[in-house]
């Protein structure tokens, strides 16, 4: 196991595109982490603004730029940041996201835990939202059946969660940069078929909701990336199994993005019959959903509500025990907060 912990060398990809404002946060977010990247791979993806002077400003051997001529995509840099590294597993970084310290020494421990055939690891994560950092993390560790799961829903995360074996990310092809959306879903599912995705624990992500970018809140690309996922992992696959309730919910979400409030409220009315357990999170969709003045107002509702619903379920007025959620550093809240606001 030691050799295995020593022989861990992590490369830290992050795209950016005009990301001015956060871009500083990401990179020393990882410069702080307690086991050291081997490097920094930022690849600016033809910003405008003055990202590259801020880049710059950090000073630290450890930053590596690559620039791309014209802005070719968040996948596209993802790719020729990967392909350029020398770490043994790549780490994932959106700019506008941050990690907790551990969050390196987390997954080099779970790395170790493992055996070769381990090809990812997904970390857990909360959610920033206007500024705020949500009391409740993601617990993916207590999913039973991860491929099955995954084939519904993405509940692995963003990059930003994602650590995955440089070989294995080449083997495999790499992100689909044919792709608009959801190329962090197709690439989970990859993964999931060659070999075993590990959960890291606590939630050392910390992931800024309300900056993301326009893919969040374009619905024929999310719908582009939802049908691509239907074809290729779906619908060819039934032998996995699947959860009906959670695919049902999850092209809900996309049909309301897309404004289709009609099939929206059919696919929430049969996810209900299916599974009425489940019905403080599908009311909760349905009444949101109609009231809310667009889906990004509606995405934020849910949030808060999912929230609330998991401090319920957990006991009313306490919030997650410590071991499920990492406090961020007590330096960088504020930072976190402000460039959430910009």
């Amino acid at each position: 196991m030691e050799k295995q912990l020593a022989s861990a060398s992590f490369s830290v990809v992050i795209p950016s595109f005009n990301r001015a404002a956060t871009i500083v946060e990401a990179i020393e977010s990882v410069l702080r982490q307690t086991v050291p990247a081997k490097e920094i791979i930022v690849v600016d993806d033809g910003s405008t603004d003055d990202s590259l002077h801020r880049i710059a400003s950090i000073g630290s051997p450890l930053v590596k730029v690559l620039v791309n001529a014209r802005n070719l995509g968040a996948t596209a840099a993802r790719n020729r940041g990967a392909k350029a590294a020398t770490g043994e597993w790549l780490a994932f970084l959106d700019s506008d996201d941050s990690w907790h310290p551990e969050k390196l020494s987390a997954e080099r421990a779970a790395i170790a835990s493992g055996g070769d055939d381990v090809t990812a690891i997904a970390s857990n994560h909360v959610l920033v939202i206007d500024g705020r950092i949500s009391g409740n993390a993601t617990q993916k560790e207590l999913v039973p059946d991860l491929a099955c799961r995954l084939r519904t829903e993405n509940f692995l995360g963003t990059c930003s969660c994602m650590t995955i074996r440089r070989t294995a990310f080449l083997a495999i092809g790499g992100f689909n940069e044919q792709l608009k959306s959801c190329q962090d879903w197709d690439l989970w599912l990859r993964a999931a078929r060659v070999g075993t995705v590990l959960i890291s624990t606590p939630a050392y992500v910390f992931y800024r909701f309300n900056t993301r970018d326009s893919i969040s809140g374009d619905g024929r690309k999310r719908q582009s990336g939802h049908v691509h996922i239907w074809k290729s992992h779906i619908r060819d696959g039934r032998h996995l199994g699947g959860d009906r309730t959670s695919l049902a919910l999850t092209f809900a979400d996309v049909c309301l993005n897309r404004g289709k409030r009609k099939s929206f409220r059919r696919l929430c009315r049969y996810a209900l019959r299916v599974e009425p357990r489940r019905f403080r999170q599908i009311g909760a969709m349905l009444i949101h959903g109609g009231m809310a003045p667009d889906y990004m107002s509606y995405r934020r509702r849910m949030e808060r509500s999912i929230e609330v619903m998991q401090r319920v379920r957990r006991g009313f007025g306490r919030s997650c025990p410590r071991s499920e959620i990492a406090a961020a550093p007590a330096v960088r809240v504020l930072p976190i907060a402000r460039s959430a606001r910009e």
